[in-house]
């Protein structure tokens, strides 16, 4: 993006780094073809649930944080999805103002389930593994409150199978 563009930007989206669900996908479809029956098996695979970046989508994240650290973000939303978190994380790990940026895990920023990369780990089970001082947050404190507006956290995707139009 053009910096003088960036300045006047009122918000930036950044969509997550490469997944192990992209490099499965990815492998099956230039090796069987698109909507072959492995690259169907992929997306139905139940062990395809909620995955974590993949180490490419790892070193994007990290190419990025240059531009990145060039900009002086309040606040960072992000989706509950494990990909996502782990993109801000390793997108803003070693960004020199962390401390005093805001990321804030918005459960209405979810996926529309496609494939099963698009089910969600249990909630719980997330908030503890992306906990402030845990290995896999580096640094950043995260705000999970979020996760309780719909009443019980394990339902927030329930909201995305509840919504006819989509």
């Amino acid at each position: 993006m053009d910096p003088e563009e960036l300045d006047k930007a009122s918000y930036v989206l950044i969509r997550h780094g490469f997944s192990q669900f992209n490099y499965k996908e990815l492998i099956a479809i230039t090796e069987h073809g698109e909507r072959s029956a492995a690259h169907i098996a992929v997306e139905l695979d139940p062990l395809g649930m909620d995955p974590e970046l993949h180490p490419a989508g790892i070193v994007q994240c990290e190419a990025h944080q240059d531009e990145l650290h060039k900009i002086d973000y309040k606040i960072v939303y992000t989706s509950p999805m494990q990909r996502c978190l782990m993109t801000t994380i390793h997108m803003f790990k070693n960004h020199p103002n962390k401390a005093n940026i805001k990321f804030v895990v918005l459960p209405f920023m979810r996926e529309v389930y496609s494939t099963t990369n698009d089910i969600a780990i249990d909630c719980f089970e997330m908030m503890e593994k992306f906990k402030e001082g845990s290995d896999m947050a580096c640094g950043l404190n995260i705000d999970f409150s979020n996760m309780f507006m719909y009443g019980v956290p394990d339902l927030w995707q329930t909201y995305t199978i509840a919504d006819v139009e989509k």
